[in-house]
């Protein structure tokens, strides 16, 4: 998975994902958005999925529904028809984390 972010001419923060991934850009952008807190916050949850302290994290968002299990995370939109993204959730967690980072550099 490649991925870039920036920010736009108002100060936005955005990413760039490959085509396979662009729902899971689309997460960080409308649901976790410029909070580098509330991406924390998930990745608390990830690392209690990976100690085994729980089971499953399941969250609605401003626009999707976020589903970790200890092996996957799935992203389903909310506010279109589309087909939801299922990814490994050290992948997951690698792409959030880069987040997380880029919004405390801002």
């Amino acid at each position: 998975m490649t991925f870039e972010f920036f920010h736009d001419n108002e100060g936005s923060p955005h990413v760039k994902t490959d085509g396979a991934h662009a729902r899971a850009g689309c997460y960080l952008e409308s649901d976790v958005q410029g909070s580098a807190a509330y991406g924390k916050r998930i990745l608390a949850a990830i690392r209690e999925l990976h100690g085994g302290t729980r089971g499953r994290f399941e969250e609605t968002g401003n626009a999707h529904t976020l589903t970790l299990t200890p092996v996957r995370a799935l992203i389903t939109p909310e506010l279109e028809n589309a087909a939801p993204l299922s990814m490994d959730i050290a992948e997951f967690e690698k792409l959030l984390s880069s987040w997380v980072s880029f919004l405390e550099k801002a």
